[in-house]
């Protein structure tokens, strides 16, 4: 009997009898059973449809999707009621998803008044600034050309820069894909371009004269900022809509806490008890 238990074999016809007796006997009380597909639903599916394709579906396409609507509320229930859902780790986060999803969507039913948006924007002026920007000159030492002769190079070069104003920069250094000026670039763009440490750096030299060598993930810069403007407070005006975007945030993230509160109050929760923590170091003894 043992061995029979083990078998495959066993297994399968074993499963395939449940299935059986699913399908032959009823599956819940009578009303159930009853699937009813409506207008509305015919109208979502086509409605589906034509977005997904750009045009409208035929007869024929219509019949079919009203064919798999069905099956999928056949198979939906039939699942519901094996139980299927109850240990499934895909559909249990499916399901909380869909639950978050209508909570954010009723939060947003009514756009944020002018007064919600302006009373955000005063309450969080840190998440609204304009971040510093810089007016930068650079020349590029190519390490591959110069090899152990860079760091004198740039040195050399430095000077050059320093002694000669009416030098142009333009004309020094070897060739590369950076822009010899970058006349308005904000410091998260340099970072974005050249490199975090680059940008660091480049965020804290001296205005008006030149400085480096500072490195790239190319190469060594000597670089020059004319211009350097703080973070500062953007106009209501023209933070405006990302106001809207942080007001819709907060609302979504806000209406999923407060449903989940709501909903954990009907449930008893029972938690295994926790593990003592170790004592440090020492302790105890």
């Amino acid at each position: 009997m043992k061995r029979l238990l083990r078998e495959p074999l066993f297994h399968f016809l074993l499963l395939g009898a449940a299935l059986f007796v699913l399908v032959r006997a009823p599956s819940g009380p009578p009303e159930s059973r009853r699937i009813v597909v409506t207008p509305h639903d015919v109208d979502q599916l086509t409605a589906m449809f034509t977005r997904t394709y750009q045009r409208q579906p035929t007869a024929a396409e219509i019949d079919a999707l009203i064919d798999n609507h069905v099956r999928n509320e056949v198979f939906y229930r039939e699942g519901l009621a094996l139980g299927l859902d109850a240990e499934d780790p895909v559909v249990r986060e499916r399901m909380r998803q869909k639950m978050e999803a209508l909570a954010e969507d009723a939060a947003l039913k009514n756009a944020p008044s002018e007064a919600e948006l302006c009373a955000y924007y005063d309450a969080h002026p840190d998440a609204f600034r304009a971040p510093p920007r810089l007016a930068l000159r650079q020349v590029f030492l190519n390490p591959a050309k110069r090899g152990d002769a860079l760091q004198a190079d740039a040195a050399s070069l430095l000077q050059t820069l320093r002694r000669s104003p009416g030098v142009d920069p333009a004309a020094l250094g070897d060739t590369s894909l950076f822009a010899p000026e970058y006349p308005d670039v904000s410091v998260r763009d340099v970072a974005r371009i050249f490199g975090e440490t680059f940008a660091a750096q480049v965020d804290s030299v001296p205005v008006g004269s030149w400085s480096g060598p500072f490195m790239s993930y190319q190469g060594a810069h000597l670089v020059y900022v004319s211009n350097r403007r703080q973070a500062a407070l953007q106009p209501f005006a023209d933070a405006r809509e990302a106001v809207t975007r942080e007001v819709a945030r907060t609302r979504r993230e806000a209406a999923v806490q407060d449903l989940f509160r709501t909903l954990r109050k009907r449930y008893d929760v029972e938690l295994p008890p926790r593990s003592p923590e170790p004592l440090a170091s020492g302790e105890g003894s």
